[in-house]
């Protein structure tokens, strides 16, 4: 039995949840990129290799889309990364401890990932202004060609995604 009273267990427990909390954010945060990423590439491969489709281009919506979602999930974030750090020190010098763990490193991994997304969705913007015009023909590539397409890129999406949790599983 320990002489542990049930604030400094109440304490001891809050500490071990904000410590794994800060692990699962920060492979949240990575594997969120590879599957934007992932994603991403899939429809941009897509996109630039089948210009003559005229509806291609509103596919790099959804990438765009994405990339401004996540660079306001990672950005608004960064609040709560100093009210945690403000209250792991403040239990570390209720133990007496001489560290916390350095949880800024988030905060900086969250701004580098916000700067990587305004930067794409940036790029997507200028694809998506600088899209060749569709030809005036009306016919259209063959149904197996595009539905080939759509599979590959799929493929690649998952693939991707299955070598990111094989890397960094999140359980």
């Amino acid at each position: 039995m320990t002489n542990e009273t049930p604030n400094e267990k109440h304490l001891w427990d809050q500490y071990k949840i904000f410590i794994d909390n800060y692990r699962f954010n920060v492979e949240a945060a990575i594997k969120l990129n590879i599957f934007h990423y992932a994603i991403t590439g899939a429809i941009l491969s897509f996109y630039f290799t089948h210009p003559d489709i005229g509806l291609a281009k509103w596919s790099l919506f959804l990438p765009f889309t994405f990339s401004i979602g996540l660079t306001y999930l990672f950005l608004s974030s960064l609040k709560n990364i100093e009210i945690t750090r403000a209250e792991l020190a403040s239990i570390a010098q209720f133990f007496k401890l001489h560290s916390i763990p350095e949880v800024r490193v988030l905060s900086k991994l969250l701004i580098v990932f916000s700067v990587l997304h305004i930067i794409t969705a940036l790029a997507i913007i200028v694809a998506f202004c600088l899209a060749p015009k569709p030809s005036t023909s009306t016919t259209m590539p063959p149904k197996e060609k595009v539905q080939t397409s759509f599979f590959n890129a799929g493929n690649i999406v998952y693939k991707t995604i299955y070598q990111a949790n094989s890397i960094c599983p999140l359980t």
